[in-house]
C-alpha cells in the first residue's frame, strides 16, 4: 500500500509539472528565453515550518535559474526565523538547521551578523515594552545584503508573471530592497508603495495556511507592463520590488535602503 501511494503522489506531480510547463514552456527568471526543466516553488518550500507549504505560486524554471536560488534561500530561511523565538522543540531544531546550513555554505555571514555596541544599544532602547524579546543583529553587511536581494528579486520576477502572465523580458528588471523588524518598529517602511497596494494575502489550500509565515500583496499597472509587490516573511523581514519591461524605467516612488535592479538571468549567472 505504502509503495502504491507514493506511486499514485508521484504521477500526481509529473501531471502537475507537465501541465504547468505546457501551459508555460519557457523559465520566467531568464526572460523567457530558455526551456523550463522545474518547477520553482516561490517562496522555497523550506521556509515555511515542517515544509508545510500549500500549493500555489509554483513557476516554470529552467535548471540553471532553479539551482542559482540555493544559497540565497538558505540565507533568507535562516532571516526568516529570527523572530518572533521559537517555540515549539521541532521549531527551535529547524533554526538550528537552518543556522547550520549558513555556516557549512555562507562563509563569513554569521560573523558579519554579530552586532556592534551601538546597534545593541539601539534595540535595547525598544525593551521594556511588547518588543522586550528583540535580539541585536547586525543586518547592514554586504555579504546577507548580496543575497537577501537576490532572494528578493525572485519573487519580484515571480509575482509580476502571477499578477500579469508576462514574462518580464530581457529588456526589463526588477528593482528590490528589503526592511528588517527593527525598522518596522520605527516606522522606516514604504509607505507611499503600501498605499497603493492591495489588502495582503497568504498561501492556502483546503484547511492549511502558513497565515504568520507569509503575505504578500501585489498591484500592476493597466497595461501589465509594470508592478508592485510586498511579501513578509513571519515578522523578520519584508521585501518589495518594483517591476516593468523597460529596466531603464523601474524606479520607486519614494528612497529604498540598498535598493537594486535585477534584470533577467541573474540566477544564472555565477556570484
Amino acid at each position: 500500500m505504502v509503495g502504491a501511494f507514493a506511486m499514485s503522489e508521484s504521477k500526481i506531480k509529473k501531471r502537475k509539472f507537465d501541465k504547468l510547463l505546457k501551459q508555460h514552456p519557457n523559465c520566467i527568471y531568464c526572460g523567457g528565453k530558455t526551456r523550463s526543466t522545474s518547477i520553482d516553488h516561490c517562496p522555497p518550500i523550506a521556509l515555511f515550518e515542517q515544509r508545510q507549504r500549500p500549493s500555489g505560486m509554483e513557476f516554470p524554471a529552467c535548471s540553471n535559474c532553479h539551482e542559482g536560488t540555493r544559497t540565497d534561500d538558505l540565507v533568507a530561511n535562516m532571516a526568516s526565523r529570527i523572530f518572533p523565538d521559537a517555540q515549539s522543540e521541532i521549531a527551535k531544531e529547524e533554526v538550528e538547521k537552518s543556522i547550520k546550513g549558513v555556516a557549512n555554505n555562507v562563509p563569513g555571514l554569521l560573523e558579519e551578523m554579530k552586532p556592534s555596541f551601538l546597534q545593541t544599544k539601539k534595540v535595547r532602547r525598544l525593551q521594556g515594552n511588547e518588543n522586550g524579546n528583540l535580539h541585536a543583529l547586525n543586518c547592514d553587511g554586504p555579504i546577507l545584503q548580496k543575497h537577501i536581494l537576490r532572494f528578493a528579486a525572485r519573487p519580484g520576477f515571480a509575482l509580476h508573471f502571477e499578477a500579469t502572465n508576462q514574462v518580464i523580458p530581457l529588456t526589463g528588471g526588477t528593482g528590490v530592497s528589503w526592511v528588517t523588524n527593527y525598522n518596522a518598529y520605527q516606522n522606516q517602511l514604504p509607505n507611499a508603495l503600501l498605499q497603493l497596494l492591495p489588502a495582503p494575502r497568504t498561501l492556502r489550500q483546503g484547511k492549511k495556511s502558513v497565515d504568520g509565515q507569509f503575505f504578500y500583496s501585489s498591484v500592476i499597472t493597466d497595461d501589465s507592463n509594470m508592478s508592485a509587490h510586498y511579501a513578509t516573511f513571519r515578522e523578520s523581514f519584508a521585501i518589495w520590488a518594483v517591476c516593468g519591461i523597460d529596466a531603464d524605467k523601474i524606479s520607486s516612488s519614494e528612497p529604498m535602503p540598498h535598493y537594486k535592479v535585477f534584470q533577467p538571468g541573474f540566477l544564472s549567472q555565477k556570484e
